[in-house]
């Protein structure tokens, strides 16, 4: 055998670990990861390479410092999204040979989570001010029509904005009034919605029988890209034009779907809003609930513990 026509195969790199660890992830989560990785690499200290970061190489000394600066830049629950991905490419460099089982180790031992917890943007969602919010979309032309749409699926049908913008006209079952939806860890759900909100999607949808619900739509008001979910980017430009011609102040996508289940608490019990939230644990759902101290509060100042005896 002629061993020079062989073709020498090249030991595995940073990036090859990078690329493992990328392509295990969902779509949705390997755009997001990769994004964080990108911004990791800018937080390391210390020289590099113009090909980038040597993920192989990094330190006990620069993940410390990396931690440290992820701590002074992010939220707690934004640290520790970044860090998982950090831990994906250690464990995807440990596994293609590129570093030992004990640096690994070491690595995540000063690479420790991030404790702590920060108060959402907006404590509360008045349903005042969700009809403001819905009254604010000009329903006499498309593009508001399509507002009011979005408003019907993520505030009555407390969708996450990645549910809603892929949420697509096939899956409504008109009959049971109901949207199927792919939510988080692939689990699928059927989110109830009233009659109201069917007759919100009917006026938008105009007899559409395909494609995604919350399309684009082009200037002169015709639904555009129907087989392309709308952008992030596009629906926050929306929810932003809605609360500011509402006289709101800023809020998230995330604001209309914890003050729906915030209500759906009030009014029924946790059981009930975390099957319509998609929650896994009702405890996920509680975190949702932004007037359980009010009404603590107001259960409390009701109650005579002592009979009146107080003096």
């Amino acid at each position: 055998m002629n061993h020079s026509n062989r073709q020498t195969k090249s030991p595995p790199s940073s990036q090859d670990a990078v690329a493992l660890y990328l392509d295990g992830l969902s779509p949705r989560s390997r755009k997001r990861q990769e994004c964080a990785l990108r911004v990791l690499e800018t937080m390391v200290p210390g020289p590099r390479s113009t090909d980038g970061l040597d993920w192989s190489r990094v330190t006990l000394n620069q993940a410390a410092a990396l931690r440290s600066a992820m701590a002074e830049r992010y939220a707690p629950t934004t640290a520790n999204a970044h860090k998982s991905a950090f831990d994906g490419v250690i464990t995807a460099c440990r596994r293609l040979g590129l570093i030992t089982s004990d640096h690994e180790e070491n690595l995540r031992a000063v690479m420790k989570p991030f404790q702590g917890s920060r108060k959402p943007l907006r404590q509360y969602v008045t349903p005042e001010e969700m009809r403001a919010m819905f009254q604010a979309c000009e329903r006499t032309s498309r593009i508001g029509s399509r507002d009011a749409a979005m408003m019907a699926l993520m505030y009555a049908g407390a969708m996450r904005s990645f549910e809603a913008r892929s949420a697509r006209v096939e899956h409504i079952n008109w009959q049971t009034k109901t949207v199927r939806v792919l939510g988080k860890g692939n689990r699928e759900r059927h989110v109830q919605m009233t009659g109201e909100t069917m007759q919100i999607l009917s006026a938008w949808l105009g007899g559409r029988t395909e494609g995604v619900i919350l399309c684009a739509v082009s200037k002169h008001g015709t639904p555009m890209r129907l087989d392309r979910p709308l952008s992030w980017d596009a629906l926050t430009l929306r929810l932003t034009a809605l609360y500011t011609r509402a006289k709101l102040t800023r809020l998230t996508s995330h604001d209309l779907r914890r003050a729906c289940l915030t209500q759906l608490i009030e009014l029924a019990d946790v059981h009930v809003a975390q099957e319509h939230a998609g929650h896994a644990n009702p405890n996920t759902t509680r975190w949702y609930d932004m007037t359980a101290v009010q009404r603590k509060h107001k259960t409390l100042d009701s109650i005579s513990f002592f009979k009146g005896e107080t003096q």
